[in-house]
């Protein structure tokens, strides 16, 4: 199963295994899809008459070694490994018989697969749900697409944009319901529309696919050739729904399209976040920190300027959330995709922006259950910054402070390590006070179990940090057991917000970033 398709030993490793053992249902079910996926070369008819042989040999190999499964119609569990290649050679037969023309045929055996593994982990319910497209059964459709609503993938979203359209006009839908399912397919992976319209569809085999990416849009509209051939005037539907009041929105609404978490295309010239590195290739983008690919990696960035309110003709930053199958613009050192940064001038086209714009405040389909963005709500959230942080001055020598020192009575400045514990013996402060350059590209904060600090604010020092380190680059924070264990017991306090030692609160990090 393993060895690469068209490897001239595959052929014989098979026959092999069928001369060890005839009856094997696997070895019978690989030689079907031999036939059907490597022989085929333009012959599929042909080709899939013999895969059928294959086929019906392997199921009948495996009900003659596990007879109860003859009548069985329900629970065959995939998570079995033995009842894995009957139900592989089940599929298989399923899709041989669609490939010469017995489409009824081919519905029935999938429809029969699905009682036998409902979980379909063999994903047969994106088969079935075009086939059902393909003969106009919008019933039995929409059927499966409710059994299924909780995992709506590429295939099932735009089969329900085609489902919508054929309701529509039977006079079973309106038109706002098709432009709401176009909305969700165009969310699951937005490069499938302008394939669907294309004339020259590439015929592609892929060793993987990932999700919203061009390979699983080349890839569905490939195997759904003939359903959108048969259906073309919802093509033509879905083509005039392209950019009909322009081929950019407005500034505002772009932004507003971005914060909002909808997927969409941007054709445009974009640079990193230093402006180097330019590009004139189409990103796949968002402002919504929810929907950024890899945002729970350990080298996530949220860039500082997306904390302030967008003013137009300002910088508009892109998280890249191109799939890993694809060459990555402006990738990191682990191959995740991060940020973009360009000028609304540098916008040459938002394809389907304007359904996107009508339906992005609905969030149709979408995870989000909030009413307001989750990235709002974070600022919202935010530790406020000290009030009065007003004189960054030496205080022992008025000079321009140079460093910031974390006292019992709160963040004093100096110009030197001399002024400052000249000042702190003199007052009789803190002798040894935890303090940090502000000149420093990182912020380091080391509190032992001997500091003399009674309460540690490192929300405090996070919001100087944002204000008065130009060149930060980097947090270091090391802290004692004894500022988080609690007082009375001695144990571990998971409420780290209301420890009397530490101030450190659980978005107070959103600050710098």
């Amino acid at each position: 199963m393993e060895m690469r398709e068209g490897s001239t030993d595959k052929l014989s490793k098979i026959l092999e295994a069928l001369r060890v053992f005839p009856l094997s249902t696997e070895c019978w079910g690989m030689l079907g899809a031999y036939y059907r996926r490597e022989v085929s070369q333009g012959r599929t008819k042909e080709c899939s008459l013999e895969a059928m042989k294959c086929y019906d040999i392997a199921i009948e190999c495996g009900i003659k070694l596990n007879p109860t499964w003859k009548n069985k119609r329900e629970d065959l569990s995939w998570g079995e490994i033995e009842n894995r290649p009957y139900l592989r050679s089940l599929s298989g037969r399923a899709i041989a018989l669609y490939d010469i023309g017995r489409t009824e045929e081919a519905i029935k055996q999938a429809k029969s697969l699905l009682r036998l593994n409902p979980s379909d982990n063999q994903g047969t319910r994106k088969l079935l749900v075009s086939w059902y497209l393909e003969t106009e059964n919008t019933e039995g459709c929409a059927n499966l697409l409710r059994k299924y609503s909780d995992c709506i993938d590429t295939n099932l979203a735009y089969a329900d944009v085609l489902l919508q359209f054929l309701l529509w006009k039977k006079d079973d839908a309106v038109e706002e319901d098709v432009k709401k399912a176009l909305f969700v397919a165009i969310g699951k992976n937005t490069f499938v529309p302008d394939l669907i319209a294309s004339t020259n569809i590439e015929e592609v085999k892929y060793e993987s696919i990932s999700p919203g990416s061009i390979r699983e849009a080349k890839s569905y509209v490939d195997y759904s050739r003939r359903l959108w051939k048969k259906h073309f005037k919802a093509v033509q539907w879905i083509t005039k729904q392209r950019n009909d009041g322009g081929n950019v929105p407005r500034e505002m609404d772009l932004i507003k399209l971005l914060q909002s978490g909808a997927t969409f295309q941007i054709h445009c010239n974009h640079t990193n976040l230093d402006g180097g590195d330019p590009k004139d290739v189409p990103l796949i983008g968002t402002k919504k920190r929810k929907r950024c690919v890899g945002r729970a990696c350990e080298d996530f960035i949220w860039p500082r300027q997306l904390n302030q309110q967008h003013k137009e003709s300002a910088d508009i930053f892109v998280h890249h959330n191109i799939i890993r199958d694809e060459k990555v613009i402006g990738e990191n050192s682990n191959g995740w995709p991060y940020w973009r940064k360009m000028k609304y001038a540098d916008i040459k086209e938002v394809p389907f922006w304007n359904i996107l714009l009508q339906f992005c405040d609905d969030d149709i389909g979408g995870n989000d259950s909030e009413s307001e963005s989750e990235d709002e709500e974070e600022i919202a959230r935010q530790p406020k910054k000290k009030a009065g942080i007003t004189n960054l001055n030496c205080l022992e020598c008025g000079e321009k402070g140079k460093l910031c020192a974390l006292c019992n009575e709160g963040a004093t400045f100096f110009c030197s390590e001399s002024c400052m514990n000249d000042k702190l013996v003199e007052s009789g402060l803190d002798p040894e006070p935890l303090f940090f350059d502000l000149n420093s590209d990182t912020l380091k904060i080391s509190a032992s179990d001997e500091c003399k600090i009674e309460h540690l604010d490192i929300d405090e020092a996070l919001s100087i940090a944002a204000d008065h380190m130009p060149n930060l680059k980097g947090i270091q924070i090391w802290i004692d057991q004894t500022f988080i264990l609690s007082q009375d017991s001695f144990s571990f306090s998971f409420e780290i917000e209301s420890n009397d030692r530490l101030q450190l609160s659980s978005l107070a990090f959103a600050t710098i970033l």
